[in-house]
């Protein structure tokens, strides 16, 4: 799945990371120039688009593109809560809307990743770890031991 986020440098960089755990093949754009760019060229027009306003000015900007994100999957995260500014969310019809304080990680799970599914994940990738180092004669350190 095709994931852009867009965010300027220092805002949300908790939501950030939190996508960037689930999803690292996630692309980010820090400008709106190039996050028009991304949308509006058809071979790189993502899936899903995460979009996180800091101020209320940046969600003025991204309003202004509601014809382009007409076919994508939005999650919108608000620079506040006040009600003016919820009513406007609605009307870019999010998939998903939350503010900036909200838990990085239920926002990360509205692209689909179950945290239960990233813990099977890590699971596995843990035991073929460990199986890798029995292979390789570390089996002391698969484990727990000291090197």
């Amino acid at each position: 799945m095709q994931i852009l986020l867009f965010a300027r440098d220092g805002v949300g960089d908790h939501i950030r990371d939190a996508v960037m755990r689930i999803a690292p093949e996630t692309k980010v754009c820090s400008a709106m120039g190039s996050l028009v760019s991304r949308i509006m060229n058809p071979s790189m027009q993502p899936v899903v688009a995460v979009l996180m306003a800091g101020s209320r000015n940046e969600f003025e900007e991204i309003q202004l593109m509601k014809w382009l994100l007409r076919d994508i999957c939005t999650v919108l995260i608000l620079p506040d809560r006040d009600a003016d500014t919820v009513a406007a969310g609605y009307t870019l019809h999010p998939r998903f809307m939350g503010c900036l304080d909200d838990d990085a990680d239920e926002i990360a799970a509205t692209l689909g990743v179950r945290r239960t599914f990233v813990g099977v994940v890590l699971l596995r990738a843990r035991h073929q770890l460990r199986d890798l180092l029995e292979g390789q004669g570390g089996a002391s350190l698969a484990a727990g031991g000291a090197a």
